[in-house]
């Protein structure tokens, strides 16, 4: 049987068999916060994922939008693996740009703060960070 470890409030894992982390919850399961897109890897280990949380109003049509970074093999904060942009269209219409080094403040600098609207179903995130390195070698000779 698997191990799983709940990194809600931990800021990484890396004797555990696995790990998950337990979104915002609401009296009632409409107001929960929950993931409506797919998640996004990159070469330099981290997993990005949105996520989406209604009003507390029932009759209110929207809701916050965050934005979720962590290593994929801790669960915990990346930290300086974080450079470059994020882009995100969003129900409001409006595209946004998070600058990826400075806008995870919350969960421990794993989710940014609230984004007004409701992210795109499937594929919606576009990360706009540095290319991976080329595995050539470079061969210098002096004259």
């Amino acid at each position: 049987q698997l191990s799983q470890v709940d990194l809600t409030s931990a800021s990484g894992v890396s004797d555990a068999e696995g790990w998950y982390i337990a979104l915002d919850t609401a009296s009632t399961g409409y107001r929960t916060e929950r993931v409506i897109t797919d998640p996004l890897s990159t070469l330099s280990g981290v997993v990005f994922f949105t996520t989406y949380k209604p009003y507390d109003d029932v009759c209110a049509y929207g809701g916050k939008s965050y934005i979720w970074a962590l290593k994929y093999d801790t669960g915990g904060a990346p930290g300086s693996l974080l450079r470059g942009k994020a882009l995100l269209q969003v129900s409001t219409g409006s595209i946004e740009q998070i600058d990826l080094a400075t806008a995870f403040t919350e969960k421990e600098g794993r989710r940014t703060s609230a984004i007004e609207g409701v992210p795109p179903t499937s594929q919606g995130l576009s990360i706009l960070s540095t290319p991976p390195p080329v595995k050539r070698i470079i061969h210098m000779r002096e004259r």
